[in-house]
């Protein structure tokens, strides 16, 4: 990964990742552990600053090496310049969280980068962008149903307690509500006594990204597909 941003991005971001982190950690179950955080491409640590306003001790961030450190949001977390293509390593933690990253590194990484995160914690709070999605240095845009296989490769279920809760809170950014589950070990999830999602009902489209793609379409002058469709089925009629 390299240098996608200006440099005011990460510091606009702030004002929009806030309550989005606040919303998100507080539908958490309540049972889990996260006494120690880890968020792999955590920007300027909104989501690590969250965790530990609410009870975490230990908060670990990674992040290319194009963030300003002075940038972090808590000075208590530990932070560390990585490239996410290599092998991350990083010591244990309770809860990793990585949202919005996968699809910027390359579709070679994803297997790997998904075992770097169980490795990491039997709890993982995880998104990606969806095909069609759009956005910044976008390499491997996948449905959620992908990325939960390869964590249920890693023994983790897939566990849709989040988005249900900040689905229709339009300060948060459609991406997290769209995107956002929990992947647990089997240990954790019997303890928390939750059952795991079907993956295949995992795939989403929030409203906010249907109407974007319906404007753009009327931007290009284009037609969707069942229009044209449509006047095909009534020209082969005629």
């Amino acid at each position: 990964m390299t240098d996608l941003y200006p440099a005011n991005f990460y510091t606009d971001r702030r004002r929009h990742t806030a309550h989005a982190a606040e919303r998100i950690f507080a539908a958490l179950p309540l049972g889990l552990v996260r006494d120690s955080v880890a968020d792999i491409g955590c920007g300027t640590g909104t989501f690590l600053a969250q965790a530990l306003r609410t009870g975490a001790s230990h908060a670990f961030g990674v992040e290319g090496d194009w963030l300003d450190a002075s940038l972090l949001d808590d000075k208590r977390i530990v932070f560390e310049h990585r490239n996410l293509e290599q092998r991350l390593g990083c010591h244990a933690v309770d809860l990793v969280v990585s949202l919005e990253v996968a699809e910027h590194l390359s579709p070679e990484r994803a297997a790997t980068f998904v075992g770097d995160l169980c490795a990491m914690a039997p709890a993982v709070l995880f998104s990606a962008a969806i095909p069609g999605q759009g956005g910044v240095g976008h390499l491997n845009e996948q449905w959620p149903s992908f990325w939960a296989a390869l964590f249920r490769q890693q023994g983790y279920s897939a566990h849709d307690i989040i988005r249900p809760k900040i689905w229709a809170d339009d300060a948060i950014p459609a991406w997290y509500r769209q995107n956002t589950l929990l992947f647990l070990d089997q240990v954790t999830a019997e303890r928390l006594d939750l059952r795991p999602d079907d993956p295949a009902l995992l795939d989403r489209v929030h409203p906010a990204f249907w109407a974007r793609a319906n404007r753009e379409l009327a931007y290009a002058n284009a037609l969707p597909e069942s229009e044209v469709l449509r006047r095909q089925a009534e020209a082969a009629q005629q």
